[in-house]
């Protein structure tokens, strides 16, 4: 498929959006802070890579005024590498059952 017949892979977006999106990475980065100090490493980690990703938004929604509309799969897996790193370091006695 050539790139003139390629379904684009990303959305407009106004100065609102750029607007929303950074609020909801400054929440994001909020619970990350917080799951942090709880000693909640895992959602900790989570939470940051949402905050990221909202930050990316709010940046790409600001200055081209376009954001990505799919999935943001890359960043599934650095958040997915980030657990199973987390899961190492933490200690068998104090690992939960659940993931």
């Amino acid at each position: 498929m050539t790139a003139a017949r390629r379904q684009s892979q990303t959305r407009p977006a106004t100065p609102g959006d750029a607007r929303a999106y950074l609020d909801k990475a400054r929440e994001f980065l909020r619970a990350a802070e917080d799951s942090l100090g709880l000693g909640n490493r895992v959602a900790a980690a989570g939470n940051a890579v949402h905050a990221g990703i909202g930050a990316a938004d709010a940046i790409t929604a600001s200055r081209a005024a376009v954001v990505w509309k799919g999935e943001h799969s890359q960043h599934r897996l650095i958040w997915r590498e980030s657990e199973a790193r987390m899961d190492e370091e933490q200690p068998l006695s104090s690992a939960g059952s659940c993931h």
